[in-house]
């Protein structure tokens, strides 16, 4: 595998993760309030991530911040998480691995 060093490389699967999620708020709400809603969670959730996360514990921060908020944007959101993979049984690489 490429390193995590190269372009983007973590960056593109945290951003895919986020996207699927998001497309799962649009299919519930009009744009407007998926995205003012996205914006607000993902706020959120940064304020709730630990310190250098691995994907899984990122995407708990969210998801934590999200079921607080609502309980049906949480399911929404955890399914989107999980149609790109990280869903209940999902595992991260370790922290320092140089590759995804």
């Amino acid at each position: 595998g490429l390193p995590n060093s190269q372009f983007h490389n973590a960056g593109e699967v945290w951003c895919t993760l986020l996207w699927e999620a998001f497309t799962g708020l649009l299919r519930t709400r009009p744009f407007p309030s998926a995205r003012d809603q996205m914006l607000e969670l993902l706020v959120g959730g940064l304020k709730a991530t630990p310190a250098n996360p691995d994907f899984l514990e990122a995407r708990d921060a969210l998801l934590a911040v999200a079921f607080a908020t609502d309980p049906q944007t949480f399911r929404v959101l955890f399914e989107g998480f999980a149609r790109r993979g990280a869903g209940p049984n999902a595992v991260a690489p370790p922290r320092l691995a140089a590759n995804n």
